[in-house]
């Protein structure tokens, strides 16, 4: 953390790339249960909400399994790591939604996760995500469950004067 608070200061004197102001759409694919013997194929979709400097910041998940659904929501934070870097820690919840697949002992589920993200083209980012699934013990079993994905953020629209995209014209 000590090295990203020391790349971010330099960066602070160089040009600032286009700033992401209002939704983001997160698009993700990766792996559930990456620590058991069988990991499963996780897709998703993450809305997020950005603007300001007021941290934390919204987000709402629509995440699938080929048998299991998770509907999420929760807060996060983009922390600058230098010119391009970029560290979000989040957290929420989910109501699980299981057809046989997971498992994972109840409707509830708690989320938190670490991304690192490169931008790259405008405002664009890609990344990585790694998160755990788990029910703090509200049902009868706690299994809980890991997720490695690679992640790629488009903002919907950027500040405007950054030359960036922006939103619809007026």
């Amino acid at each position: 953390m000590l090295v990203g608070v020391l790349l971010a200061g330099p960066a602070a004197a160089e040009e600032r790339p286009a700033e992401p102001d209002g939704p983001l759409l997160a698009w993700s694919v990766g792996a559930i249960d990456v620590v058991d013997p069988e990991p499963r194929t996780l897709l998703s979709i993450e809305w997020r909400y950005q603007t300001g400097r007021r941290v934390p910041y919204p987000w709402l998940a629509l995440e699938t399994t080929a048998h299991d659904q998770f509907f999420a929501f929760g807060m996060y934070g983009d922390l600058p790591l230098g010119h391009r870097w970029r560290f979000t820690p989040s957290a929420g919840a989910a109501i699980y939604q299981q057809n046989g697949g997971l498992d994972l002992g109840f409707h509830l589920e708690f989320r938190t996760a670490a991304e690192f993200t490169c931008r790259v083209g405008g405002a664009r980012r890609i990344g990585v995500s790694f998160g755990h699934f788990s029910n703090a013990y509200l049902g009868d079993t706690n299994r809980g469950t890991e997720f490695l994905k690679a992640v790629l953020i488009v903002p919907m629209r950027t500040r405007a004067g950054t030359g960036g995209a922006s939103g619809p014209p007026d």
